[in-house]
């Protein structure tokens, strides 16, 4: 049986909400099954605080849930004034974390536990096409924003994203790059 983990193509589908004071997004495989959920579980005063210009640089949850409601990941990231750190764990044993780096393009870091940089997220001046490298120079993934559509684009901040890993990736950096679509989306896109 397959798991989130095993698919080489995910499709990551945020739900369009009014005043959305946490973010939900379903992930599907490449023939539109669903696979899961992604449910930011942001709590108290902050989850208000959204609704003001503070939104880029609040703490948030978010946690990933197969289709029997287990939690895969979660994501979390402290008050930030600047760049993001984000940490992700399984079980809530950390896994690995992104940082973001200070570049003219997005781009965040992709570290393992022990703190080895393990492979780079890379971003284009707009923010709707990542290429994921490995520490050597070799695409590994991709992360795309689709086009949703004109009423979609210009009156909601839903977005949807496609995942993509190219050769044989390990485990632990899927479960990372897997996961990076939604803080991708909490960083660059949620305005």
């Amino acid at each position: 049986m397959h798991t989130i983990f095993d698919y080489n193509t995910l499709i990551i589908k945020e739900h369009v909400r009014f005043l959305k004071l946490n973010n939900v997004y379903e992930i599907f495989s490449e023939q539109n099954q669903k696979l899961g959920d992604i449910k930011e579980e942001t709590a108290g005063i902050v989850k208000f605080l959204k609704l003001t210009s503070l939104r880029k640089s609040l703490p948030f949850v978010i946690a990933y849930y197969n289709m029997s409601g287990q939690q895969l990941l979660k994501l979390k990231r402290a008050f930030t004034f600047f760049l993001s750190k984000i940490n992700v764990y399984q079980n809530e044993q950390l896994v690995g974390y992104y940082k973001q780096r200070f570049r003219i393009k997005p781009t965040f870091e992709i570290y393992d536990k022990n703190d080895k940089l393990i492979a780079n997220i890379k971003g284009n001046f707009i923010a709707w096409d990542f290429k994921i490298e490995d520490i050597n120079g070799n695409i590994i993934g991709g992360i795309n924003k689709k086009w949703a559509g004109l009423a979609k684009e210009l009156f909601t901040s839903a977005d949807n994203y496609v995942i993509r890993f190219h050769g044989k990736v390990d485990e632990t950096t899927r479960r990372l790059i897997m996961s990076a679509a939604a803080s991708l989306d909490m960083v660059y896109k949620e305005h």
